[in-house]
């Protein structure tokens, strides 16, 4: 069975297809919003929930104590770049919080929590990047769960689209650098 497109998106296809002086910003609010309202359900609350956990420091924190306690050699090696990843990537997504201060989409602002970019989003595909580079084998279930994690975001009102994509370009652009130097860094003991 196809499924329809929501009519909500139509009004924005149509305006970029004319070629309408549509702000990015405008259109950033509006895809968001679609998001929200045409996909809701109590299902799919739960779901994004679990997945806006998942992408917590709290659970993260325990993913790595896990991986480096109960892993072979070469997992502890990829946890302690992922680690270096995810480091790097949240203290310059922090960075870019504060500089920005985006509103978020509930309205509120904090310049030491703003909206962009998506920290959940930077720190998912920080750690996917550096463990689907060194185990190509789960490379497909690390990037949807990224993904998921990042789309939860918009899903519950915590972020524009464009929050998660810049948080996602910030992570994978620090999964990049560390494994361009593993060499040195797992020289480091900790």
């Amino acid at each position: 069975m196809k499924k329809k497109l929501p009519l909500c998106w139509f009004p924005a296809i149509f305006l970029v297809v004319l070629g309408f002086p549509l702000s990015a910003e405008n259109l950033d609010h509006y895809i968001s919003r679609c998001i929200r309202e045409d996909l809701s359900s109590p299902c799919m609350d739960k779901v994004m929930t679990g997945f806006t956990e998942l992408g917590s420091g709290e659970v993260s924190l325990g993913i790595f104590v896990g991986l480096y306690t109960f892993g072979d050699e070469r997992l502890k090696e990829s946890t302690k770049l992922s680690t270096f990843s995810v480091a790097g990537a949240t203290i310059t997504c922090a960075l870019l919080k504060y500089i920005v201060n985006r509103e978020r989409p509930t309205g509120t602002t904090d310049r030491y929590n703003s909206s962009f970019p998506s920290g959940h989003a930077t720190g998912a595909f920080a750690f996917s990047y550096v463990m689907s580079k060194r185990h190509p084998k789960a490379t497909i279930p690390l990037y949807l769960t990224a993904s998921t994690i990042a789309f939860s975001r918009v899903y519950l009102g915590r972020h524009y689209v464009g929050d998660v994509i810049a948080g996602s370009i910030l992570g994978i652009a620090a999964g990049w650098i560390i494994t361009k130097n593993e060499d040195s860094l797992l020289k480091v003991r900790f």
